[in-house]
């Protein structure tokens, strides 16, 4: 914010308070009524910069998109088909079973967590919330890659699964595969 600006904002701020007598209120009103001042002047700033195609408008989804995949998956995709999902106990490699299940059966290449989250509950009754999800695939780096997108008014991540999360996986079935079949005998 250049100079001019902040002088103007100071002038509104003490224009606001110049009827209140208590020297002490009087401060502190004009602290509050400049903070809201200049908060409101980054919110517009920050408004600019984004319709000027900041990387986070390069690639959006908008809530019907997102709800509409969703359902989509939830629909399609019956658990049964899918025992291994309960063998695997940690969130992130449930997490990326399902990218693996989605891109693989749906050819729906790419999913956020509030997407997977939902999926994993939906479908297959296993509770995990979407920043467990989210926090679970930022620690998979190698296994995933995500890309950034303006979603619902904010900033959040699509995750797309990797060659190394695929092998990865099948790894991890397999060895859950071999455990079971030992217990078994």
């Amino acid at each position: 914010m250049d100079v001019e600006k902040l002088k103007e904002k100071m002038e509104s701020a003490q224009k606001a308070v110049e009827d209140i007598k208590d020297p002490e209120l009087k401060k502190i009103a004009f602290e509050n009524i400049l903070n809201k001042l200049l908060v409101e002047e980054r919110k517009v700033v920050r408004k600019k910069k984004g319709k000027k195609g900041s990387k986070l408008n390069r690639k959006s989804g908008s809530d019907a998109e997102i709800d509409k995949i969703t359902e989509k998956i939830i629909s399609s995709i019956n658990r049964t088909e899918y025992p291994n999902m309960y063998k695997l106990s940690k969130g992130g490699d449930q997490s990326l079973y399902l990218l693996k299940i989605a891109r693989d059966k749906l050819n729906i290449d790419g999913l956020i967590p509030s997407q997977i989250s939902k999926v994993l509950f939906e479908n297959f009754r296993i509770k995990l919330t979407s920043n467990a999800v989210s926090m679970a695939l930022m620690q998979a780096k190698t296994h995933v890659d995500r890309k950034a997108i303006s979603i619902r008014g904010g900033r959040g991540y699509r995750y797309y699964l990797m060659h190394s999360g695929e092998k990865y996986l099948d790894n991890l079935i397999s060895k859950l595969n071999v455990s079971e079949s030992k217990n078994k005998t």
